[in-house]
């Protein structure tokens, strides 16, 4: 996991991007209560609910204002965009049983903030594997999930924790510095308790998009992902992307938006 955090860093550095900021990207925070944990969002836009939940280190700036994307789901959807725990501008908690399934909690929870039923969900990497597990544990609250460079965490699954060094030296080089290190660490870490069995993917009967690069490790999941799926998950191989840069290339957009558009529940704008 560590080595996919790194190679999504930098990715970004390899794009010649440049952290924008809240300034720059126009975007207004609201934030709300998770257990004693406040959490940030964002919203724009009109029409089915579209939650995006960004990778590791990132935040919704980072990972979904830069490259355009909140943006061009804006146009036909209602985006909401949060920053997990331990990131961004939502608390910074060092304790291990402020993580794990609290993330998915988090989620449920705003949806529960902004009274929205159900909703559309794109994740990349580490917000993949939370969206998976809001599919396994509320399928009731999700209408389709695409999810970007996902993995899959069974039961049991040894988990290789990542340095604190390694993302120290992440935290300096590509974000400015402005990551807490330790409630990051401590966040990763707790990906065990996300843990999802093939029984529960199966029974979801949720609408999935699976987007991997070609080039990503993760890939290797696939057969398993689609033995667990069956007919409710797609499947779209990304030709020389990796784990990292994925969601530069255009077909990731261009796949995403054909996707929520086949399972949009207005017809209007978001169709």
């Amino acid at each position: 996991m560590k080595r996919l955090i790194f190679t999504v860093a930098m990715a970004v550095v390899a794009a010649g991007t440049a952290f924008l900021s809240a300034q720059t990207t126009g975007l207004e925070y609201r934030s709300f209560d998770s257990g004693g944990v406040r959490i940030a969002f964002t919203e724009k836009g009109q029409g089915d609910p579209v939650i995006l939940l960004h990778a590791a280190m990132a935040d919704t700036e980072f990972n979904w204002a830069q490259f355009g994307i909140l943006d061009a789901l804006a146009e036909r959807y209602r985006v909401i965009s949060m920053d997990f725990r331990g990131h961004g501008r939502s608390d910074k908690p060092h304790d291990p049983k402020a993580y794990g399934r609290c993330l998915t909690r988090d989620v449920v929870g705003l949806m529960d903030h902004l009274k929205i039923s159900k909703a559309h969900l794109l994740g990349y990497s580490l917000g993949s594997h939370v969206a998976m597990t809001v599919v396994a544990d509320h399928p009731e609250r999700v209408i389709s999930a695409a999810l970007g460079g996902p993995t899959w965490i069974h039961p049991g699954e040894k988990f290789d924790p990542p340095q604190e060094e390694d993302f120290n030296k992440m935290n300096a080089a590509v974000f400015g510095g402005r990551n807490d290190v330790p409630a990051v660490l401590t966040c990763v870490n707790s990906m065990v308790e996300w843990a999802v069995t093939e029984e529960r993917l199966r029974a979801a009967h949720v609408p999935c998009l699976f987007l991997f690069g070609t080039q990503d490790d993760n890939i290797k999941k696939i057969p398993d992902l689609k033995k667990a799926m069956a007919e409710y998950a797609e499947f779209v191989e990304i030709e020389g992307a990796g784990h990292g840069d994925a969601l530069l290339h255009p077909d990731f957009m261009k796949n995403v938006l054909r996707f929520i558009g086949d399972h949009a529940v207005s017809k209007g704008k978001g169709a």
